[in-house]
């Protein structure tokens, strides 16, 4: 796993390049995480009612809708936007606690998106 995110976890680019990379991931992806992107077909006005719920949720609690759902599932914390560092989205504290000490910061701050990093890089 190890191995994967260093070669995946674009260490090679500077900062500015994974923040560039990160935003066009994330606006690409928004799609695949709204009612847009369910297999059945459903009329545009539901789907636009059920992707302004998950604005209105994500605003207040920071997670979707799909998240909470996979939480109550999983009985675990979920964030897909974990996917961006090749991490499992659905995490135990145990789990998460290993992910940021994998990190090996010595401070720790969450970016606009929530994704952990090392303050100071």
């Amino acid at each position: 796993m190890r191995l994967w995110r260093k070669f995946w976890g674009l260490k090679f680019l500077n900062t500015k390049m994974k923040k560039l990379l990160i935003t066009i991931t994330l606006l690409a992806s928004l799609t695949m995480t709204t009612s847009c992107a369910l297999l059945v077909p459903i009329p545009w006005q539901i789907s636009t009612v059920l992707t302004a719920g998950d604005v209105v949720l994500i605003s207040k609690s920071g997670k979707s809708g799909t998240e909470y759902i996979a939480e109550e599932i999983t009985s675990k914390e979920c964030q897909w936007i974990r996917i961006l560092h090749y991490e499992k989205p659905c995490m135990n504290k145990k789990e998460y606690l290993d992910y940021l000490i994998d990190m090996n910061c010595k401070e720790y701050g969450w970016n606009l998106i929530g994704l952990p990093e090392c303050k100071g890089k």
